[in-house]
């Protein structure tokens, strides 16, 4: 969701649903979009609903395993249509964004003081949550439980109009049928292949569900991709030739022959929590600890220091170190509204609760990334192997990683104006030297500069070597004109 809603969606929705009040569609479309716009949205949006919502109320909705993005992708109009989605859970989703937004603990104004937010009680306290995972040396990535490559679904690539018109078209054959409302009353999960790309929200919905939206609301979103409608397409497929069985016919898709008799793999996900939870802790510093806890298994680092990290540190310090390494304390501070002395004083003295563990229950991994660390510029590829892979946690291993690297007093590298993204280094007055050592060199052309900074910077990435090429030419451009 983009844009406001229009007057005439909202008077259409009021005329379909007169329970619902023009100013709280209006809020709730204003919540999105501010919420969409915001640096939080892009680490919170594959966060569950659950984690802030009622279930019992997200089932009715059919909104069961949504996230945030699928939230955002189906679109005000489509959610406040559906006929399982009450008006005080869409009441709870505008107090929720507006937290998020704000990141403190307020609400927003003008509305009823009911509020269906219950944030699930957290796990009980936890110190071996990873006793049983397999020991990953540091030089192995760890272990993901899930495809870093989705299968690519065969067949043809149809544009959104295109599958809308035949979305309709399937969806008026089984009207058609007169065990129609049985069909409909099936998930689109039962049909989804487990080597699809996951689209829970879209799965928890029922074809009823399904053929009663604003198909194009849904197929057009930035983030819906091609692979998930070609998903729909499929499942849609599978129930017509479902229907074509009934009728005495023989199935034709091997697809509806495996989804008949396969059972979907198991998916191990083992329980995994902070050390404790804490009563006062602001909502998105919670909102990032449990994205953390959710997708833990499928972090690219070392089991030893995710084990550390875990049962070292609280929920709401481990969210605020995560926020720290997105933002930098001057943005968090504002954004969960606290003084950044205050807010300085608390992550300090986490990074040195989570040092002190680390160098006691993670020594052998702690000295190998330290012995790095005395190079000028290490990128986070050579500290941890594996975390470069095209993984779909690589974000989040990204923040926890640079959260244990700040940890144990490592610091970005570069000098002055110049930083080297993702490089990082307990040396830094070596990349001083290091840098005046080229300028005194002065390699005239691209090649014998990058060759000579890949000799004295050999853990720094390509991509590192180019941005020291871009400011030398710079710099010597502006020598030359002055």
């Amino acid at each position: 969701m983009s844009e406001s809603i229009s007057e005439l969606d909202v008077h259409r929705l009021r005329k379909e649903r007169p329970e619902l009040e023009t100013e709280l569609i209006q809020f709730f479309a204003q919540a999105v979009e501010r919420f969409v716009q915001t640096a939080q949205y892009s680490v919170l949006k594959n966060l569950r609903l659950t984690y802030f919502f009622d279930e019992e109320a997200l089932d009715d909705a059919g909104f069961i395993d949504a996230t945030f993005e699928e939230l955002v992708a189906i679109g005000v109009f489509d959610v406040c249509s559906l006929p399982g989605v009450s008006v005080e859970l869409i009441e709870s989703f505008v107090r929720v964004l507006e937290q998020l937004i704000d990141g403190s603990h307020g609400v927003a104004e003008n509305l009823s003081d009911t509020m269906l937010l219950a944030p699930p009680e957290l796990e009980p306290v936890q110190t071996r949550g990873f006793e049983d995972l397999p020991y990953v040396p540091l030089s192995t990535p760890a272990v993901s439980d899930r495809p870093l490559k989705e299968k690519i679904i065969a067949g043809p690539v149809l544009n959104s109009i295109e599958a809308e018109a035949k979305l309709l078209a399937a969806f008026r054959k089984i009207k058609e049928h007169p065990r129609a409302e049985e069909f409909f009353q099936h998930t689109l999960s039962e049909y989804w292949h487990p080597d699809w790309l996951r689209a829970p929200f879209v799965e928890a919905l029922t074809f009823k569900q399904l053929s009663e939206m604003k198909l194009s609301n849904l197929l057009d979103k930035r983030t819906f991709s091609q692979h998930k409608t070609q998903a729909i397409l499929l499942c849609v497929e599978a129930v017509c030739e479902k229907y074509s069985l009934i009728q005495g016919n023989e199935p034709t898709s091997a697809l509806v022959e495996k989804k008949l008799v396969d059972e979907p793999p198991i998916r191990l996900n083992p329980k995994i929590a902070w050390r404790t939870a804490s009563m006062d802790c602001p909502l998105i510093v919670r909102a990032m600890a449990q994205l953390l806890q959710m997708e833990a298994p499928q972090l690219l680092l070392p089991e030893a220091l995710k084990r550390v990290f875990f049962t070292t540190l609280s929920d709401k310090e481990g969210g605020l170190l995560l926020l720290e390494a997105a933002y930098g304390e001057e943005y968090v501070a504002d954004l969960i509204d606290v003084d950044e002395k205050e807010l300085n004083t608390s992550v300090t003295a986490a990074q040195r609760k989570l040092q002190k563990s680390l160098k006691r229950d993670a020594a052998t991994e702690v000295a190998h990334i330290e012995q790095l660390l005395q190079s000028p510029a290490v990128s986070l590829g050579v500290l941890f192997t594996g975390i470069d892979t095209d993984s779909p946690s690589h974000e989040l291993t990204v923040l926890c990683a640079t959260a244990i690297l700040q940890s144990i007093g490592a610091t970005a590298a570069g000098i002055e104006d110049i930083a080297l993204d993702h490089c990082w280094t307990a040396n830094e007055k070596g990349f001083s030297v290091i840098w005046n050592a080229v300028k005194a060199q002065n390699p005239k052309t691209k090649k014998s500069f990058l060759a000579l900074c890949a000799s004295l910077l050999p853990y720094a990435p390509e991509t590192a070597l180019d941005v020291l090429w871009r400011e030398s030419s710079i710099r010597s451009s502006k020598v030359k004109s002055s």
